[in-house]
């Protein structure tokens, strides 16, 4: 009930800040704007017309919002772009872009921090090459570093705990993690999680505590598997089995109050399954569905619980579900919304501070910039 009732104060758009913007300035430097997006609300950042987008990240870089991603020019010639968000009295807008790097086909890329600013990870869907970007605040960006042949990893950087930073991909059939600087320059050290033996498909990671989660499809099994990578950049548990039929485009999120891992994919006939573990990968929960008709699921972890978004209808829309730490679902969302292809990055989830986003181009709105604020 508890869980119930908060969703609903929640999607009437009610809520309440700490500190009230003032009128006529942006927020300041060290507060989100994602905290003014409406809860539970799709809200349009700009006025569209936009190139197709392969994807839309929200980050926030401690002084100043950015909404990144990999603008379609030609096939062959995407450019990664920022736009600044501003959020002045409550209306939130994305200005002009802001060039980052300039690439061949780019579908997949994800933002994590790093000491004095943030770092870029994306692959090159027709090179099979990898690169890491620097960022400093401000976006202003540092040279794309080259980190060789490695294909399909989604999201592919992510921490090792509090130690490493690591980009997945598969290079050769196998997945492999490539260590990555805080100056996003490669260390040249590498650790194969799974061998081709597996089949694996695309790889994701997800940074817990004391290490990182890869998960990926395994064409052996037929079924999806989770490995967990310690920061002496070695496996400490796994693989384990992830038993969903028919397995595909699987994603963890990391529940910190709790010290467990919730993860979710797409099984056959439409259906999106999840299941827990503990911080070993011990199981707690077995796979059960929580959506059906659907495709392409994402997840971002919430302290205690964890939020879910995927694609479902025709033509494709968004739907978000919490799930406790069970996984379990708790609320779920009309449908909303209306991505520009039927593919699963070109919707994501993503953390602002405290706050959860989901970031598409919205097709029926004139490829408008769109944002979601998860609200309970």
């Amino acid at each position: 009930m508890r869980w119930a009732a908060v969703w609903l104060l929640c999607a009437c758009g009610r809520l309440e800040f700490n500190e009230q913007p003032r009128p006529d300035t942006q927020l300041a430097a060290t507060i989100t704007a994602a905290t003014q997006l409406e809860c539970s609300t799709h809200v349009l950042l700009d006025g569209g017309g936009h190139n197709p987008h392969d994807i839309l990240r929200w980050m926030f870089d401690g002084e100043a919002d950015w909404l990144v991603g990999a603008d379609h020019y030609a096939q062959d010639d995407h450019k990664i772009e920022g736009h600044p968000i501003a959020a002045v009295e409550g209306v939130v807008t994305a200005g002009d872009a802001v060039q980052i790097a300039q690439a061949n086909h780019v579908d997949v890329l994800n933002i994590v921090p790093v000491p004095g600013g943030h770092m870029l990870g994306y692959w090159d869907f027709n090179l099979g090459t990898a690169y890491t970007v620097a960022i400093a605040p401000g976006l202003a960006a540092g040279t794309p570093q080259a980190l060789g042949p490695l294909y399909g990893g989604n999201s592919p950087l992510a921490r090792v705990g509090s130690a490493m930073l690591t980009f997945a991909g598969t290079a050769g059939g196998a997945i492999l993690l490539a260590e990555v600087g805080d100056d996003a320059v490669p260390t040249g050290r590498q650790l194969q999680v799974i061998s081709p033996a597996d089949g694996p498909g695309p790889p994701s990671v997800t940074t817990v505590d004391d290490g990182l989660i890869v998960a990926w499809r395994s064409g052996a099994t037929g079924g999806c598997k989770l490995a967990k990578v310690g920061t002496d950049l070695s496996i400490v548990a796994g693989p384990v089995d992830f038993a969903v039929p028919g397995c595909n485009d699987p994603h963890v999120a990391w529940l910190e109050s709790f010290r467990r891992v919730i993860a979710v994919a797409e099984g056959s006939g439409g259906l999106i399954v999840a299941a827990t573990w503990n911080a070993d990968l011990a199981p707690l929960d077995a796979p059960h569905t929580i959506g059906t008709g659907a495709s392409w699921p994402r997840i971002a972890g919430d302290r205690d619980a964890a939020w879910v978004t995927w694609a479902e209808g025709t033509p494709k829309q968004i739907r978000n579900v919490l799930l406790d730490a069970t996984a379990l679902v708790q609320a779920t969302s009309p449908l909303f919304g209306a991505l520009d292809e039927s593919l699963g990055h070109y919707h994501q989830i993503d953390r602002s501070g405290s706050e959860t986003v989901i970031t598409w181009m919205d097709s029926t709105q004139g490829r408008t910039f769109s944002a979601r604020r998860l609200c309970r």
